[in-house]
């Protein structure tokens, strides 16, 4: 019940033909998030740590690495930054020299390269694209690292245009609740409305052969790091109409839960939706109880499972510190309002 959400790496294309999204990363807590334009991604993964942060991302041959971490003897501007971590960057000996451009992007200093990561499975050598972006910002260094592996025609210039669109700025306004809708492509439409106190982070598409598409969206206090969550949609097969139905499918999901928790037991309640049916239990992680508050370990979780149309599940998590924290409180709240929408055009 760790509060860093895991993901897999899927094998799928990231192709030019795909529209550009801008991406948000918060640095919860510390007031800010970083933006920039970049594919739709099928996971990510936000390690919050003290100084700031540890993200990485995927979509297919697109990778993303982002750090935030306290400067070293007092920090510097962006100029500063890039050379302090490119100095020990530029040591890995797949990067072929030759290929190094350092330039300015409107609020970064990059360093852009290709990398030979070796031979593949028929003995040719796979050639990886690179852009570094360097920014100084409130006091933090940042180090946005984009790549693509074996790219094609057009996808350099795509992390090129990553690095110029790059921006680090204040959270947006989250004092009061909204209704907000978000597309996913074949499946419709997910509205609901998002209590004051939350900010929504970045939507998620996993493409597996042979099974329904994923959509996650994420959900995110500007003011906490350990308070998140996540909301997982996708078809199936076996409609759902009851509430039997259900809880039968919740009470084997929610096993490894119970035994981790200190309740010992799934007291599931019912959700209230517009349409369909839900349950949705609180966990308290046994493992941290009467311990410090940790960056990146939440100890308490409510799990949720909804089904807004009878062929479409929903798994949904919510992270925080406590089960009265009213943040909390509120999203659980919110899980009523969601409704899942069938749109000719997604």
């Amino acid at each position: 019940m760790n509060s860093k959400i895991l993901g897999c790496f899927f094998a799928a294309a990231f192709c030019t033909g795909l529209n550009a999204e801008t991406l948000v990363v918060p640095v919860a807590g510390k007031g800010w998030q970083i933006e920039f334009e970049g594919p739709r991604l099928f996971m990510e993964k936000t390690d919050p740590t003290e100084e700031g942060l540890r993200y990485k991302a995927n979509a297919g041959r697109f990778n993303l690495s982002i750090f935030v971490e306290q400067p070293p003897d007092g920090g510097g501007d962006n100029e500063a930054c890039r050379k302090f971590y490119w100095a020990q960057g530029q040591r890995n000996p797949m990067i072929q020299k030759p290929t190094v451009k350092l330039w300015s992007a409107p609020q970064a200093e990059c360093v852009e390269y290709e990398m030979d990561t070796g031979p593949d499975a028929s003995g040719a050598h796979v050639m990886m694209s690179n852009i570094n972006c360097f920014v100084s910002y409130q006091g933090k260094w940042i180090d946005v690292h984009a790549s693509v592996i074996a790219p094609k025609p057009g996808e350099v210039e795509r992390l090129r245009k990553l690095a110029r669109s790059l921006v680090c700025k204040a959270f947006p306004d989250a004092a009061q609740a909204r209704d907000q809708q978000f597309k996913l492509p074949g499946l419709g439409a997910v509205k609901m409305k998002i209590p004051a106190g939350w900010l929504a982070g970045n939507s998620t598409q996993v493409l597996t052969e042979g099974m329904p598409d994923q959509h996650t969206i994420a959900l995110f206090s500007p003011a906490h790091p350990n308070k998140h969550w996540k909301l997982t949609f996708f078809l199936i097969g076996k409609k759902i109409s009851t509430l039997e139905q259900l809880k039968e499918i919740t009470n084997r999901a929610l096993q490894s839960n119970v035994a981790a928790s200190v309740e010992g037991k799934a007291d599931m309640q019912e959700i209230k939706l517009t349409r369909g049916v839900g349950f949705r239990c609180t966990f308290t992680d046994a493992s941290l109880v009467g311990k410090p508050v940790q960056i990146g370990n939440a100890k308490v979780i409510s799990t949720a499972f909804i089904a807004p149309q009878q062929d479409a599940l929903g798994s949904i998590t919510i992270f925080a510190d406590t089960a009265e924290d009213a943040d909390f409180e509120s999203a659980n709240r919110a899980l009523e309002t969601i409704e899942l929408l069938r749109l000719p055009d997604v």
